[in-house]
């Protein structure tokens, strides 16, 4: 009986607002978002940094009921092994699933309005585009959002298809990323990667395949946060207490390997 319940009050309200769920119930939440994107954002109720962001996510819930977004207090024990799964050791730590995924990843962009609906608008498309043939307005369409990069693969596609649609998927909401028919234009050699932006010459990866450019791949997938602000997750926690010491810091890296977390 309670789980219809929750279902429809989570219908009636994850449309606009962000929804504070918690381990027995994010189940309901994702199932009741469906295809859209969700955001969730692990928290701490004395965290200074949280309590800054929580008007900018709910503005941003509001105009985008498009997207579904949930807070859950990390602090409290029924959520542990919930933040624990998305690697949630410092506050505010915010995960994302693109529309028709099931898996999460790091969302750390802006924490502003701009960023959020960067974010958004990003994700609104797949995370790879198909192009017949590459020019000055396809590249265009490809940098329209900032910062304005994007990486192509040209045909034949088969040696680094997988890995170019690995690094896409984890990455496609920092920039965008292309298959080209024709390699022409593009400045590539057939079943090559490169990198473009306006104004600039393509880069072509060391090699000429991701292979041999693992180690730039491997810096976008890092994403680092440097000059994030958040507070520390303390290691012993009571559901309401506070921790001894200072929780304020700046982190650049996380110590907490963080596990693929589907549902």
């Amino acid at each position: 009986m309670m789980r219809p319940l929750l279902v429809c009050a989570l219908a009636a309200t994850a449309a606009a607002e962000v929804v504070q769920v918690d381990a027995p119930t994010v189940g309901a939440f994702l199932e009741n978002a469906a295809d859209k994107l969700v955001i969730l954002d692990f928290y701490a109720p004395w965290c200074g940094h949280c309590q800054r962001l929580e008007p900018v996510l709910t503005k941003f819930a509001l105009d985008h009921p498009d997207v579904a977004v949930a807070k859950i207090d990390a602090t409290k024990r029924m959520n542990e092994r919930l933040a624990d799964a998305h690697g949630a050791d410092s506050y505010p730590t915010l995960r994302f699933r693109r529309s028709g995924s099931t898996e999460f990843v790091d969302y750390d962009g802006a924490r502003d309005a701009e960023g959020f609906a960067l974010l958004a608008a990003r994700l609104q498309k797949p995370a790879i585009a198909r192009l017949k043939k590459y020019d000055a307005k396809a590249l265009e369409k490809l940098t329209v959002h900032k910062p304005r990069v994007a990486f192509l693969l040209t045909a034949p596609f088969e040696e680094n298809l997988k890995e170019f649609e690995s690094v896409a998927n984890d990455l496609a909401h920092v920039a965008s990323f292309a298959l080209v028919d024709d390699h022409k234009n593009t400045g590539l050699y057939p079943g090559k990667v490169g990198c473009v932006a306006p104004n600039a010459s393509v880069h072509r990866f060391p090699g000429g395949d991701l292979r041999v450019s693992s180690s730039v791949f491997a810096r976008l997938r890092s994403r680092r946060r440097d000059g994030v602000e958040t507070c520390s997750r303390p290691w012993r926690r009571a559901d309401d207490a506070p921790p001894t010491r200072d929780p304020h810091r700046r982190t650049g890296s996380r110590s907490t390997t963080r596990s693929s977390y589907r549902l």
